[in-house]
Order: structure tokens, then sequence, then C-alpha cells
């Protein structure tokens, strides 16, 4: 399941305030593990998984990583995922 763009507006948006409070953008992530960070640290996940009747959205680990990787160009993931 590819990440709607409504969700992935939303990743993005909760992800560039929680950097730029932290004096940091989209830009500046450079490791995989950091946007991992950003999704969750962020609160975008919780928000997102409250969609979802289990409260986790439906989206795999390699669909989150694309959309992860679009956000925040600069980011670097080394681990392989299946989609």
């Amino acid at each position: 399941m590819k990440v709607s763009t409504t969700d992935l507006n939303l990743i993005r948006d909760r992800a560039a305030a929680y950097l730029a409070r932290n004096g940091h953008t989209l830009e500046s992530v450079t490791h995989g593990s950091d946007a991992w960070r950003v999704l969750h640290n962020s609160g975008a996940y919780r928000i997102i998984g409250d969609g979802y009747p289990t409260g986790y959205p439906d989206y795999s680990d390699a669909h989150l990583k694309t959309a992860l990787a679009s956000i925040m160009p600069n980011a670097v993931f080394t681990s392989k995922y299946a989609y």
C-alpha cells in the first residue's frame, strides 16, 4: 500500500515542525535511523495510526521508508526493505 498524499503531507509537516523546534531542517537529516526517529518523535506515526482500527497504519516499513526518503532527501537508508 502506497502512503497516501494526505499521510505524506502530514508526515512532512510534522517532521518539519519537529526539526525546526530543534534547529534543523528536513534537508539536515542524513541518516535513515534519524529519519525513522523523526517520524516517531514528531508524533506523525501515531496520528496516522489513529485512522486505523488497530492503531497502526497499514503501511509496510518499505513504503514508509520510501515516504521518508522523499521527505528527507539527504537521508541515507542502509537497510534493505521488501515491497
